[in-house]
């Protein structure tokens, strides 16, 4: 009895044993010391392009990805690009043959298509006067930041929309290759070049005195007649051949054409010599016009240039040029404004800056005239007399209304009527006194009966405030007072003696 009852015993310890042994086993893969992690990242400029990084732990020296498309992978932080969008069961299954270890997991990885695809495209038109030329617009997809076009006729361009001008008529392929942030893409397309049924050339020479004008460019202007204006019809850069400089316009329809010539920055003639319209003047009010007919026509300008000298001085002439618009005016930014002597001669030209403004300083006293020239707009030149009583004129200002540039009139603050000077004669202290209804920052100078400026400084004047000046150091005779702000300016007659009165 005591038999079967060990037998029984001994089978129920070897069945515990033997599941015991089974359940075992199946913690054992893997031990704790070996776990598969892995992460994904698209990449920034290409969103079928995934980043895998390997995030497992243990001593990993074996790695195999398998990314759902069929493709597969033995680097620890593969870079894999799908065909197509969608979502990919992708597996890493990691090997620590340190520890006799290992272990994998799956995750479902979602790529996504790329939201700017790179495609290449254009439209190209025919200008409705001149059958050679053509203009290109890009009409392309993804952002290029890169343009190449290769007109078929061996010339190309890397702007964005150009214009072409074809020099004899056939069929020409043109091909535009265009570039983003993560692909080129190109596109091809046929046009045909119809010859135009009556068409010149003209050659233009420019000189600035008896020089050939390089590195400037000339440029064909149009009256339209429905607008009353004239509009741009071609532009070309110099070209020089056998030491002689020349500007062509090949295939040009008949008509009447105005001449215009720009010397560019990087020209040795810019700073002495101006932007001229035929015949030789820098206003386009004055501008002739050419007839190109069946002949081929040769044609020259010679670049206008200062004509006068004019010492220099305390003077100065400051101003606007802005636009008339519906609420305030706007402000024109890089507008040529040239100073005159008596209403025609060249002294010098500056360009206003981002607010519209511009300024000639250091000018004698004398009578001046101001011109801002805008192509096509008839300007009224604005006559400015700077003197002892007047120095410095701030409001020679002008307004672009419609097809003319006109004097805006502005009233200067007179200050006369704001700033008192006490005590005259003085012997000490002379007293400013101020009732401007703001702070307001002001140039104080002290001149002498020879216009020569003895004392200078700047200060700013406040509400109902008293400014001393200390003139003890001073000789006795006739002196004047300058104050000047950007609201205007005030000359006053003073006396300085040793005696108080």
């Amino acid at each position: 009895m005591n038999i079967l009852k060990n037998i029984a015993l001994l089978t129920t310890l070897l069945i515990f044993s033997l599941n015991l042994s089974a359940n075992s086993f199946a913690k054992a893969s893997p031990p704790p010391n070996c776990n598969a992690q892995f992460s994904d990242s698209a990449d920034i400029n290409n969103t079928l392009l995934i980043h895998f990084t390997d995030l497992s732990s243990g001593s990993i020296t074996t790695w195999n990805w398998d990314f759902g498309d069929g493709a597969t992978s033995s680097n620890p932080n593969p870079n894999h690009t799908y065909a197509q969008a969608g979502t990919y069961s992708v597996s890493l299954l990691i090997m620590d043959t340190i520890n006799n270890c290992f272990d994998s997991t799956t995750q479902n990885v979602i790529v996504s298509a790329n939201p700017n695809p790179c495609q290449a495209d254009f439209l190209y038109s025919v200008n409705p006067t001149n059958n050679m030329i053509y203009s290109f617009t890009d009409q392309s997809q993804g952002t290029p930041y890169l343009w190449q076009w290769d007109f078929g006729d061996g010339l190309s361009s890397s702007i964005q929309n150009p214009n072409h001008t074809y020099a004899q008529a056939g069929n020409y392929t043109v091909m535009l290759t265009i570039t983003t942030q993560n692909c080129v893409d190109t596109v091809s397309q046929q046009i045909t070049v119809v010859a135009n049924p009556n068409t010149s050339s003209i050659l233009v020479y420019a000189f600035a005195d008896s020089s050939y004008l390089v590195n400037g460019m000339v440029s064909l202007y149009q009256y339209n007649n429905s607008t009353g204006n004239i509009v741009l019809y071609d532009s070309a850069f110099s070209t020089t051949n056998q030491g002689i400089t020349y500007y062509n316009f090949p295939n040009i329809p008949t008509g009447y054409y105005y001449v215009h010539t720009k010397i560019l920055s990087n020209s040795p003639f810019y700073a002495l010599f101006y932007d001229t319209w035929m015949p030789n003047t820098i206003y386009s009010q004055s501008k002739d016009s050419i007839l190109v007919n069946s002949n081929n026509i040769y044609t020259s300008i010679q670049l206008a240039k200062s004509t006068v000298s004019y010492p220099v001085g305390n003077g100065g002439i400051t101003g606007s040029v802005s636009s008339k618009t519906m609420g305030n005016p706007l402000p024109l930014a890089n507008i040529d404004v040239y100073l005159l002597l008596n209403d025609s001669n060249i002294i010098t030209k500056t360009t206003t800056n981002q607010q519209g403004e511009y300024e000639f300083n250091n000018l004698a006293f004398g009578t001046y005239y101001i011109h801002p020239e805008i192509i096509g707009k008839t300007t009224e030149n604005k006559k400015v007399i700077i003197d002892f009583e007047n120095p410095i004129e701030n409001n020679a200002s002008f307004l672009v209304d419609g097809n003319k540039i006109i004097t805006d009139i502005k009233s200067a603050l007179d200050l006369s009527t704001v700033i008192s000077i006490y005590p005259n004669p003085v012997k000490n202290n002379l007293f400013i006194f101020s009732s401007l209804d703001q702070p307001t920052g002001v140039t104080i100078e002290i001149i002498d009966i020879q216009g020569r400026i003895i004392s200078s400084c700047n200060s700013h004047f406040y509400p109902n405030t008293e400014n001393k000046i200390n003139l003890s150091n001073l000789t006795k005779g006739l002196y004047f007072i300058r104050i000047t702000s950007n609201k205007g300016h005030l000359i006053k007659k003073f006396i300085k003696s040793d005696a108080t009165y």
